[in-house]
């Protein structure tokens, strides 16, 4: 099978204390609508390293997400997702101070085909279109700190 990785760095308004858990299974939900983890272990959602959620991509199909680091000392988490039938995907932010009001955060996707399914979706999963959806994240952060209500995604 394949492997592709690809990073892009996009700039919050927040200081890296407050961006970190905007990328955590319950910090999404604050700029992404359409965004509705079911928390596994623990049922708090706490994020948390070993944290377990589940999700529905557009397939309709569940994938299962674990948090393999989640260190806010050290502004950074990695998750790991688990789409059966086609890939696992590891997640890695990082999150580093601009100065005292903005973050850099730096998004790498690591995507691994289990299958056909899976390599077909390597095709398309390019670094113009991996940039180009990133930066859909940070317009979309950006309307939730700006207005405080998540924004319609993808």
């Amino acid at each position: 099978m394949q492997q592709v990785s690809h990073s892009t760095t996009i700039h919050v308004n927040a200081t890296p204390d407050e961006t970190l858990p905007l990328f955590t299974a319950a910090g999404e939900r604050l700029w992404i609508k359409e965004w509705d983890p079911t928390y596994i272990y623990p049922e708090s959602g706490e994020p948390q390293q070993g944290m377990i959620w589940k999700t529905t991509n557009h397939a309709n199909i569940d994938e299962i997400w674990v948090t393999v680091t989640y260190d806010m000392a050290r502004h950074i988490a990695t998750y790991v997702k688990w789409s059966p039938e086609s890939n696992v995907t590891r997640i890695d932010i990082r999150c580093r101070p601009i100065d005292d009001a903005r973050t850099q955060v730096q998004v790498t996707y690591t995507v691994t085909a289990l299958s056909e399914e899976g390599l077909a979706g390597l095709k398309s999963f390019t670094k113009e279109h991996y940039d180009r959806w990133i930066l859909t994240w940070e317009q979309a952060i950006e309307h939730y700190l700006q207005h405080g209500e998540a924004s319609h995604f993808h």
